[in-house]
């Protein structure tokens, strides 16, 4: 791997999924710092789609949320390319789950951001189709961000024809998505709810140790536990929104989340002058 990309010099190496290799470096000029995520060879399948996707990416820098990772440019040819993005210095949610049991205050602050960000994306017409813990990026003031959320269709188009499903990935599949069927917001809301409840109790809704396996019980096994009967300081509200969003059939899960994150709001702040009065 090359040193200098573009006017950029890598750092290090921040992550190294199997899909793909991320780094930090630093614009030489200005010395200010960005991720650098490096494309697979054959995630195109021509320069066509890649001039496509290249156009259509310049919509997708223009947006500014404080809940979603920054893009900033499109960099190199359709058999070596880069995506330039915000540097977030901080931990993946994974980590922030693992490292230590958090108050429940926390817990809600840092859903409401992930609410957020997806609720930004949807406004904008578009899907997430990869949200999942080791997406979701947290700094050490709990501000939350999402990332690889604008080219994931394209990753699982890629994923699907190298033979490369992750069992990290079909983790947070909605059953649509194990189907390859026609998926939109409410697809994303089964993710998040899969996220949620990982979030709140510490373990996964759908658990197993095979691709096979979890996508059977995505689409035939409905969870019988509830965040709040696994975490205590989890209110039975909560639970009660995590479970619509795991419902398996599309019409039955929330449509959108504007009620439901204004309703997790005033709960915030309820909670929020509860402390200020004790």
């Amino acid at each position: 791997m090359k040193k200098i990309v573009e006017n950029y010099q890598i750092l290090g190496v921040i992550g190294n999924p199997q899909e793909s290799r991320v780094f930090l470096v630093e614009d030489i000029g200005s010395k200010q710092k960005f991720a650098l995520k490096a494309l697979p060879m054959d995630f195109f399948n021509s320069e066509r789609e890649y001039k496509s996707f290249s156009q259509e990416f310049e919509r997708v820098v223009q947006f500014r949320s404080p809940n979603i990772v920054k893009y900033h440019k499109l960099i190199g040819k359709y058999t070596e390319s880069f995506l330039l993005t915000e540097y977030v210095e901080g931990i993946n949610l994974r980590g922030y789950v693992e490292n230590q049991i958090h108050p429940f205050p926390d817990l809600l602050h840092v859903a409401l951001q992930i609410m957020k960000g997806i609720q930004y994306l949807h406004v904008s017409k578009i899907l997430h189709q990869n949200l999942k813990a080791s997406n979701i990026l947290l700094d050490d003031n709990l501000n939350v961000k999402l990332s690889d959320f604008y080219f994931s269709k394209l990753f699982n188009r890629w994923r699907k024809r190298r033979g490369y499903t992750s069992v990290e990935s079909v983790r947070y599949f909605s059953p649509e998505q194990v189907k390859e069927k026609r998926v939109d917001e409410r697809s994303d809301i089964y993710s998040l709810g899969v996220v949620l409840f990982y979030l709140f109790s510490r373990v996964m809704p759908i658990r197993g140790t095979s691709v096979a396996e979890i996508m059977h019980k995505h689409l035939r096994m409905n969870v019988v536990e509830v965040p709040s009967t696994i975490n205590p300081q989890v209110p039975a509200d909560i639970s009660r929104v995590v479970m619509k969003m795991l419902e398996k059939k599309p019409r039955k899960r929330f449509s959108s989340l504007s009620e439901l994150i204004l309703d997790l709001t005033r709960m915030q702040q309820r909670q929020q002058q509860k402390q200020a009065n004790i």
